[in-house]
């Protein structure tokens, strides 16, 4: 798989996720995460390749969630 197809993965399936939420907080929770992931993949991807991708992806994603936790009752 292509770099640029797997930053489009990432991207699309934030989107797409985000999209089918009806409440609020999970919209931003959503939002956060996978900003964050596609973020990682592209960094990932410009550092080390295919392999940076998949690593960027998983370390923005959970970069994603810890923020999100630690900043879910301040909004």
């Amino acid at each position: 798989m292509s770099i640029t197809t797997t930053i489009a993965l990432a991207i699309l399936a934030a989107a797409g996720s985000a999209s089918c939420s009806r409440d609020a907080q999970a919209l931003d929770a959503q939002q956060i995460i996978g900003g964050s992931a596609g973020a990682g993949t592209a960094i990932g991807a410009l550092a080390g390749g295919k392999k940076g991708a998949g690593v960027g992806a998983a370390v923005g994603g959970v970069g994603g969630l810890v923020y999100d936790l630690a900043t879910r009752n301040k909004k």
